[in-house]
């Protein structure tokens, strides 16, 4: 899949993101996979981006405020179906 990732802490201006292809994750248990189609940017992108948080790993793919479709589920998912719109305010692990 293709993602901007962070793989060094810079000023947002700098552009610190790099598009990268990366492998698609698969759900665990009670997770899913959402195929994102939107993906906000808030204060707190800009913050981890610019490294004034505590304890952020890298390399990471910001972004928790998504809309998409349902591309996979793992087990106990509940109701959630393939194609699903799914609006998500926050995502586990990118």
């Amino acid at each position: 899949m293709r993602a901007m990732v962070l793989e060094g802490f810079g000023q947002a201006a700098a552009a610190p993101l790099k598009k990268r292809d990366v492998p698609v994750p698969i759900p665990g248990p009670g997770e899913i996979l959402i195929r994102v189609r939107f993906c906000g940017v808030c204060h707190t992108d800009l913050h981890t981006v610019e490294g004034e948080l505590p304890d952020i790993v890298l390399p990471r793919i910001p972004g928790h405020e998504v809309v998409g479709t349902v591309a996979g589920a793992g087990k106990a998912t509940g109701k959630l179906s393939l194609g699903f719109i799914a609006p998500a305010a926050t995502a586990g692990s990118a």
